[in-house]
């Protein structure tokens, strides 16, 4: 598999990232490309870019982070909200085969099974990555 992730959002550098993909694709087609993603790419670069996934990235994994507005602002301070990332989720649904939400478990059980609630929403798969220092 290959992972585009990063300190950063990998994101930010959509065209950048999205030739390098093609070209493992045509390389290499048996590798699974994947993004972990904040999820507010689209709003930022002003377009809807799930449709460019299609045929090229086969998980977008997204960070969900919080059950809330509030708690999901609290710990990205992301100018734009979470319905934005929502949506972007959605989005991705329609060209991706696998799209994942992320939260960490130091958040918690309860916080936890309301954010599976959501992905269960969404129709997509929640994953809890283990707190590591």
């Amino acid at each position: 598999e290959v992972v585009f992730c990063g300190f950063g959002e990998p994101l930010t550098r959509h065209d950048d990232l999205m030739k390098v993909a093609k070209y493992i694709k045509e390389k290499r087609s048996d590798l699974s490309i994947r993004i972990n993603t904040n999820g507010l790419s689209s709003i930022t670069l002003g377009r809807d870019i799930a449709p460019d996934f299609k045929g090229v990235i086969d998980t977008v994994s997204i960070s969900l982070n919080a059950p809330t507005k509030e708690e999901y602002y609290e710990l990205t301070r992301a100018c734009y909200g979470v319905n934005y990332m929502l949506q972007f989720t959605k989005a991705c649904k329609k060209y991706v085969p696998s799209v994942v939400l992320t939260v960490v478990d130091i958040i918690g059980v309860e916080k936890i099974k309301l954010c599976q609630k959501i992905a269960d929403g969404l129709g997509v798969e929640l994953r809890v990555r283990p707190f590591e220092e």
